[in-house]
């Protein structure tokens, strides 16, 4: 998570940096201090741009899913649902940090508790998923049948219900000691006490039980593959290679995420560790971009492992190119017209009717340009 984590202060700290706060360290965080203007500068565009493409992207996964028929499977919908908590994340936590680090304190105005109570909900989601789709593949393998009975739509809507409702649930800790620090920046955690415990809860629930999860299935499906050898049929290999592609955004997942909660730890637990300890904001900086390309890059992963999105977006990109010609010719065929009727007006005689308007003259351009092109790339 991006904001502040108050680390290493008894009260009698807090006490003084409250008395001795003044305007120019007002709303700064801990980065002001550390970096220099062209490291802040630099900062601000790399997360900007990786929180620019992550939107992009996932909202583009989210739409294809739910457009195109053929794409609606657990997987697809699975990656929906994680492309959904990715996308809370960057807009909640990578916009506010790229403002942020341009001094305009835009997490505390925006609130600190809402956002940084729906950034954990978002990451428990997204652990969650993972760990339902790690499930959903053991099943698949090792209980095929009884798979069968559990994979409607209806049925996969009201797991991911259940997945968001306990996360929003098991995350209400995560609202309460949020606020502003004596700075004047926002903090995951103000109280002078106690963050060791909350940050043990949050690795505990974020990571350690959902890992759990996904080991003990991998390990069973890891054995049922060792055992059935080599897939004998189409249908056996369409489901190693999904296991295979969900396996990827997982170690990702880890790869990614795994820093955030050492250096959360490591703050916690570490008396000598500060807010503004140089070493823990680089790392706790590095950690939090890490995070922020993990939630931008899952959209590029899904394209390319999955033939069906590439050829959606394939689709998408043809249809908006031949649209954009269409009415490109159709404007040429308005302006044709307009110049044909001035020249018509300007040749008849005093007493003749005039010719017919533009408008009445067939322009090419209609309300549905595009109708024929869409109606062959949408569902």
């Amino acid at each position: 998570m991006n904001w502040e984590v108050t680390v290493g202060y008894n009260s009698s700290e807090v006490m003084a940096l409250m008395n001795d706060t003044t305007v120019a360290t007002e709303g700064r965080s801990p980065e002001d201090f550390v970096f220099s203007r062209a490291a802040m500068i630099a900062l601000t565009v790399v997360i900007s741009v990786v929180s620019a493409v992550g939107i992009l992207g996932n909202a583009m996964v989210i739409f294809i899913v739910f457009r195109y028929r053929d794409m609606h499977t657990v997987i697809n919908y699975s990656f929906a649902n994680l492309a959904l908590t990715d996308l809370t994340l960057l807009l909640l936590d990578g916009v506010p940090t790229a403002a942020d680090t341009m001094e305009t304190n835009l997490s505390a105005k925006l609130g600190c508790n809402v956002p940084i109570y729906l950034q954990y909900v978002s990451a428990e989601v997204s652990s969650l998923t993972l760990a339902f789709l790690s499930y959903d593949r053991y099943r698949l393998i090792v209980h095929p049948i009884k798979t069968l009975q559990r994979r409607s739509t209806r049925a996969l809507m009201k797991m991911f219900l259940c997945v968001w409702l306990v996360s929003f649930i098991t995350q209400i800790p995560t609202a309460l000691p949020a606020g502003l620090t004596p700075e004047g920046a926002c903090s995951e955690y103000i109280a002078t006490w106690g963050q060791e415990y909350f940050f043990s809860y949050t690795l505990v629930s974020l990571f350690v039980i959902p890992s759990g999860i996904i080991v003990i299935c991998y390990v069973k499906i890891g054995r049922k593959m060792l055992e059935a050898g080599p897939p004998s049929s189409m249908k056996a290999h369409r489901r190693r290679r999904s296991v295979n592609i969900i396996l990827g955004v997982i170690v990702l997942y880890a790869l990614c995420w795994i820093p955030v909660h050492v250096v959360h730890m490591w703050g916690a637990f570490d008396p000598e560790v500060t807010a503004r300890s140089p070493l823990y904001v680089v790392l706790h900086t590095a950690a939090n971009v890490l995070m922020f390309v993990n939630s931008s890059v899952n959209p590029f992963v899904y394209a390319l492992t999955g033939p069906s999105f590439r050829s959606h977006i394939r689709s998408i990109v043809v249809s908006m190119a031949k649209c954009r010609a269409k009415d490109a010719f159709a404007d040429q065929r308005h302006e044709s017209n307009q110049n044909l009727y001035e020249a018509k007006k300007a040749a008849l005689s005093p007493g003749v009717s005039d010719p017919k308007t533009p408008e009445d003259l067939p322009s090419g351009r209609s309300d549905d340009a595009c109708e024929g092109v869409y109606e062959s790339t949408w569902l």
